[in-house]
């Protein structure tokens, strides 16, 4: 990666590109004209300088209210490179951001939006400064300075160091409280130069973003590690629904996608239907992250796409992946996400280190050192920093996942991964996505349920779903109960919720008949979202 050798900012890393290869393609989206890097770079430069006119010092925290986009890739670029850059879930609500205001110590708004949205109303409540650009269709993507046409150069006065803070993302951990956590310049460059080297990118790779930018899995991975490389990003607004999906593969033609399981299942149940799509792609791999494929969805993503699907474990506190499985050429097993190095480890509760095969908590430390939440103290025993995940290590060194600590189930003084459930309930062919979860279970602490929905068209039971469950697992991983419903409440990141499925069962319990789980238990009327994260 020649144009990104040595730096140590993020503007310092598209400068080079902008250099190196001034008219190749940063930034693209659907239906409109592409960004080359000696553009990006200028939009850069001139809403850097527009942050500094503006007051505006390295270490001040600006937040960015725009849609998902290539405009709201720019801007947190932009931002960055004059202060410290906070994204917006644009579907906070008013208290919620005045609350994230607050304790930020936001200092200025930069938005795209009316001053009747959420985040303005905040802001202006606040005595926040608003800073305000202009989307223009019509113009290339991601522009958005007023004068992007101009020449000459657009000098940003008290440039960004390596240390500095380039950006502060909320968590979406299992916590009742989502934390923010500060990345420094030289923990995104590093971050980002681990993604292209592992995915091999190259300059002539074209992301497809279809996750929210606010959210590290969007804007690490899709935006910035294609930057490291000198790649393009073909930002769309989101994923929404499967057929969009489909005309971007068409319209952007990348050489690589990231998602999150639902997406990828999605993606799936409309693949029969764009065959002639499917045909031309010029895919040549696809990622899968932040929540585990199930096995079969894995195989069924390679065989349709007939290109390898690559699994990376790695948590927002980290700088760096811990584990990456699927790449050609690259060893693995099933339901492993591969080989870390020697500095992750497993970890009982009395902060012991476990042998291969037991069971505890994924520990990681070295060079792959966790990000200070801001406020908070790192959750540290002896140096290693605990992840909060279940798993092991085999003794070939594979890891292995088994779910979140808060989330495994203590039936009896046996635990279990709600996951393995998980697992075994997609197993039926007429699954089409599955969660598990613990309930509060007198004598024996917590018992198995789980909820379910199934394929289009497919009619089954949730008693013939229990007894093909117990062929796969012992009796007492089988769920007690298991609720038909029509969707799973996911985050805006698209990942389910256990806790959200489990209190909005349980809470409906008494309105629901005796005997077995009727079809249809969470109706488009009783659906829910998911909180920002």
């Amino acid at each position: 990666m020649n144009g990104s050798h040595g730096v140590q900012t993020l503007h310092g890393a598209i400068a080079s590109w902008a250099r190196s290869n001034p008219g190749s393609t940063a930034i693209a989206a659907p239906g409109r004209r592409p960004l080359s890097y000696e553009a990006l770079d200028r939009q850069v430069r001139l809403l850097g300088a527009r942050l500094r006119g503006a007051g505006l010092r390295r270490g001040d925290r600006v937040a960015v209210a725009i849609p998902n986009g290539p405009e709201l890739a720019v801007a947190l670029l932009g931002a960055s490179s004059a202060a410290a850059c906070v994204p917006l879930n644009l579907a906070s609500t008013a208290p919620e951001l005045s609350s994230l205001y607050r304790e930020l110590e936001i200092r200025a708004l930069l938005t795209t939006e009316g001053d009747d949205q959420a985040a303005a109303l905040a802001a202006r409540s606040a005595g926040i400064q608003l800073i305000r650009c202009e989307i223009d269709p019509g113009a290339p993507a991601g522009a958005l300075a007023p004068d992007a046409g101009a020449t000459g150069a657009a000098e940003v006065p008290d440039a960004m160091s390596g240390d500095d803070v380039a950006c502060a993302l909320q968590t979406s951990g299992t916590t009742a409280r989502p934390k923010m956590l500060p990345w420094t310049h030289r923990n995104l460059v590093a971050f980002g130069m681990d993604i292209a080297r592992r995915l091999s990118l190259r300059p002539d790779d074209v992301s497809l973003n279809v996750m929210p930018l606010f959210h590290s899995h969007g804007l690490f991975v899709s935006v910035i590690g294609a930057v490291m490389a000198g790649g393009a990003v073909a930002c769309t607004p989101g994923f929404v629904f499967a057929p969009e999906f489909f005309s971007w593969l068409e319209e952007c033609r990348p050489t690589w996608y990231t998602a999150v399981p639902t997406v990828h299942e999605a993606i799936l149940a409309h693949a029969a239907d764009n065959a002639d799509v499917l045909a031309r792609h010029r895919l040549r791999f696809i990622r899968s992250a932040s929540s585990s494929l199930a096995p079969k969805n894995k195989e069924r993503l390679e065989a349709t796409f007939g290109v390898p699907l690559v699994e990376t474990y790695g948590l927002t506190e980290v700088v760096g992946w811990l584990s990456c499985t699927g790449l050609p050429g690259q060893p693995g097993k099933p339901r492993s996400v591969g080989q870390p190095g020697p500095e992750v480890a497993i970890m009982n509760d009395r902060g012991a280190l476990l042998p291969p095969g037991q069971v505890g908590e994924i520990v990681v430390r070295g060079e792959t050192r966790a990000v200070p939440y801001l406020g908070e103290p790192l959750r540290l025993v002896d140096g290693w920093y605990r992840t909060g995940d279940a798993g092991l290590l085999d003794g070939d060194g594979f890891l292995f996942i088994t779910g979140r600590l808060k989330e495994m189930i203590n039936r009896g003084g046996e635990k279990i991964s709600p996951q393995e459930v998980d697992d075994a309930l997609l197993r039926h062919p007429g699954v089409a996505a599955a969660v598990s979860f613990g309930v509060a279970a007198p004598a024996i602490g917590e018992e198995v349920e789980a909820a379910v929905v199934l394929g289009e068209g497919v009619r089954a039971t949730s008693a013939e779903l229990r007894e093909f469950v117990a062929a796969h697992l012992a009796p007492f991983k089988v769920p007690r109960r298991i609720f038909l419903v029509k969707e799973l409440p996911k985050g805006a990141t698209g990942k389910l919720r256990r806790t959200e499925v489990a209190t909005l069962l349980r809470g409906n319990d008494d309105k629901r008949p005796a005997g077995d789980t009727p079809q249809g238990g969470l109706g488009p009327g009783d659906s829910v979202q998911g909180d920002p994260g």
